[in-house]
């Protein structure tokens, strides 16, 4: 079996092709990206099990094979890029190979994007309803997706990126405790999100899992979360108030794990822990590798995630949340030059 040669500057040819096309596709029917939301990942088709090893070998030549799993009987591989491939004021650093579908015929080139939005997904189907949905993924317990397809190509919408789905997915211990407590699925009507630093890869042996959902009833909230966990270490339930908003915070201990459960009437998607976690995503992203072992030493020193990420931008540690919202909504061309500008 021989591999396909493909060179970094061809797989960035090849890629321009395919997204000017896609976005054309997307302006006719005036769906836009919005200029903070983040590309997440690219999709590459191929035609044949033979085609999924060669292009296999192809890719570990351009990059690192993150992760290879098994889904629904076939294998798909995501491999890290060695040169990103630019596309505006995007990089797009992850590449997804799927093995083809028994019965379904493709051909090998690029499917679908991927794009990391801060919106109910519902709230995008609506504004959009012209659009013919693919709504299948919404049923998706862990980072539901929502599709739009344009004849041979499309574009997902979801809440958390590839990358941070494998970090989760690489730290077992903690996998194993959302799974056995069955936090998505016991929230799954109440937009459950799981943020914090695990999905990051930043976090400290101290660690908590942080949980977020919403309620309009804090009493059904307390009661659900009374029967499922409060037999278990340290449980507790508190109320409290921020920025004028009521919210309910559940704490307990499963298996050496501390875990929290933030609970407002507030989407989840417009919750301030859900658009810092965005917020760090995207800064992890775009600024130099070493940022990610720096935030953590930052925090064994004993500061907070998100003073410590203002810390490694040069600003005020003191308004460090207030930042991350701001960059959280900042194109990703202004979070790119913040970036910049604070490795002067």
């Amino acid at each position: 079996m021989t591999a396909v040669k493909i060179s970094a500057s061809e797989l960035q040819a090849q890629a321009e092709i395919f997204l000017n096309a896609l976005f054309k596709k997307m302006q006719a029917r005036d769906l836009k990206i919005s200029d903070h939301w983040d590309i997440d990942h690219l999709c590459f088709r191929v035609e044949s099990q033979n085609a999924y090893e060669s292009y296999k070998t192809t890719f570990s030549d351009l990059g690192v094979l993150l992760t290879e799993s098994h889904v629904n009987g076939r294998a798909i591989a995501t491999f890290e890029l060695h040169t990103a491939i630019q596309y505006k004021d995007w990089l797009i650093r992850l590449i997804e190979l799927p093995a083809p579908k028994k019965g379904k015929v493709t051909r090998a080139g690029f499917e679908h994007i991927e794009v990391v939005v801060d919106l109910p997904l519902e709230e995008i189907m609506e504004k959009h309803s012209t659009i013919e949905w693919d709504t299948s993924g919404l049923e998706k317990i862990f980072n539901s997706e929502l599709e739009a397809n344009f004849g041979e190509s499309a574009v997902k919408f979801h809440h958390v990126s590839l990358k941070s789905v494998i970090n989760f997915e690489q730290r077992p211990k903690i996998a194993i405790v959302v799974s056995e407590l069955k936090l998505l699925e016991m929230f799954k009507d109440h937009q459950p999100f799981i943020a914090g630093t695990f999905p990051l890869a930043i976090e400290t042996p101290s660690a908590d899992i942080d949980f977020l959902v919403t309620f309009d009833d804090p009493n059904e909230f307390a009661n659900q979360c009374k029967e499922g966990f409060g037999l278990l270490p340290e449980f507790e339930i508190s109320t409290g108030e921020i920025h004028n908003l009521s919210y309910s915070l559940c704490r307990f201990e499963y298996r050496g794990v501390p875990v929290e459960i933030f609970c407002s009437s507030l989407s989840t998607y417009r919750q301030n822990a859900f658009l810092h976690f965005q917020a760090e995503e995207k800064i992890l992203k775009y600024g130099p590798a070493s940022w990610s072992e720096q935030v953590i030493q930052l925090k064994m020193r004993g500061l907070k995630t998100e003073p410590a990420f203002a810390h490694l931008l040069n600003s005020d540690e003191v308004n460090a949340y207030q930042l991350m919202l701001e960059l959280q909504k900042r194109p990703i061309a202004e979070l790119r030059r913040s970036i910049r500008s604070s490795l002067n």
